[in-house]
């Protein structure tokens, strides 16, 4: 055989393997079926709170015109105190995200310069998981914390949520506690996530 007609036959096989690989890719990639992709989306969770205090110049539980003022520094302190004066807060909850949440809220850190002024004090409101209507002294907090409540259901896109309660000077307070103060650091609301069942 002659040096042209080798280089000829190389050249055709060359050829042929290239047009082969072409067509084999071509046909691989035509017979492979396409899944449909696998999406997984996750949710989110995210609140927004505020927390308001009931503007009632008396303070005998009635708001003057039913309006609140926002509480926007931390801490709310209580001095020169009257037996038989009521304050009432409101702290309003946005779930803001794409998913269910519990939510529970905590007075946390009440501090005072005496502790014998806590039983002094009712706290009330209504149990948003119960529907119970709770009356506690601030003598029965945990490590100075009182957990309001656990574990309230609120709906991804529901809105808002609001919790009303007061907390009461009794009328039994001695002269001895006059010079009392009464703090209560802050409140702890936290969303969780629901269980997935």
């Amino acid at each position: 055989m002659n040096g042209r007609f080798k280089v000829f036959i190389l050249f055709l096989m060359m050829i042929l393997t290239v047009l082969l690989t072409v067509y084999i890719t071509y046909a691989w990639f035509t017979v492979t079926e396409k899944s449909q992709p696998i999406i997984i989306s996750t949710g989110s969770l995210k609140q927004s709170s505020r927390f308001y205090v009931g503007i009632d110049s008396n303070y005998d539980g009635v708001l003057d015109d039913g309006s609140y003022q926002e509480l926007v520094h931390g801490g709310f302190e209580v001095s020169a105190l009257i037996p038989g004066q009521i304050y009432t807060f409101k702290i309003v909850v946005i779930n803001e995200g794409t998913v269910d949440g519990n939510l529970s809220v905590t007075m946390n850190n009440i501090i005072t310069t005496n502790d014998d002024i806590l039983s002094e004090f009712l706290l009330s409101y209504v149990n948003p998981v119960t529907g119970l209507t709770v009356d506690k002294t601030l003598d029965e907090r945990i490590n100075q914390d009182i957990d309001l409540f656990l574990n309230k259901t609120v709906l991804k896109d529901s809105g808002l949520f609001e919790f009303d309660f007061t907390i009461e000077a009794l009328g039994t307070i001695p002269s001895t506690l006059r010079n009392v103060n009464l703090t209560i650091t802050n409140y702890i609301i936290s969303l969780v996530q629901n269980d997935i069942e």
